[in-house]
């Protein structure tokens, strides 16, 4: 739109300074003419190149996406579960008030998941950063599965949440030995009594 105003302001300026020097009919006129169409013409170019410049400014000035930094978490106690796997979820979901079986968690999206080996009777989770989307938590569980198998896929008692990584469940990656859970406000207490650790040390 102002790309449109701007060149009907300069075609009507050279149509005025056309029609002056076409009523004047002499040498001076047209000389002027000529210096008025050059400088017309280099202030129209020079007002298009600018505009795409600044719609990518405009483009350039949007807010960064929101995102919420977990630190690493160094889980002990794991010594029962020498050579198998622990794969920990960070996700929505919501668990029924009076289960204690961390297993019926029901996980509507998960953010994001890490699998490692456990070894010396430890695991370490890298830390992540997960983004914020509107005004819903970046997670509110964490989950911590051990398995056998090098990957586990999280099953709900009747759906299947949608794996980050793509992979499909079968019978064999939906097996779990022990799982356990840590809400968010439960992890945040930890993170507050370990204030100096870069890793946070969760006993299993």
């Amino acid at each position: 739109m102002k790309r449109t105003n701007a060149l009907w302001i300069h075609v009507s300026i050279l149509r005025f300074a056309c029609r002056s020097a076409s009523l004047a009919g002499n040498r001076q006129a047209l000389l002027k003419f000529s210096v008025v169409a050059a400088l017309v013409l280099g202030s129209l170019l020079a007002s298009i190149s600018v505009l795409p410049s600044s719609a990518s400014a405009q483009n350039s000035s949007a807010p960064p996406t929101r995102t919420e930094k977990i630190r690493a978490l160094q889980v002990e106690n794991l010594n029962a579960y020498q050579g198998k796997f622990l794969t920990v979820l960070y996700a929505i979901g919501s668990k029924p008030v009076l289960s204690t079986d961390n297993r019926q968690t029901e996980l509507t999206e998960i953010r994001a998941v890490h699998s490692v080996p456990i070894q010396n009777g430890r695991a370490m989770i890298p830390s992540v950063s997960l983004p914020i989307v509107g005004f819903r938590p970046a997670y509110n569980f964490v989950m911590f599965v051990v398995h056998e198998q090098r990957d586990f896929v999280w099953t709900n008692t009747t759906s299947l949440p949608r794996d980050p990584r793509g992979l499909v469940a079968n019978e064999s990656n939906t097996l779990s030995l022990r799982v356990a859970a840590l809400t968010k406000s439960q992890l945040e207490r930890i993170a507050v009594e370990q204030p100096n650790s870069a890793a946070l040390l969760l006993s299993f």
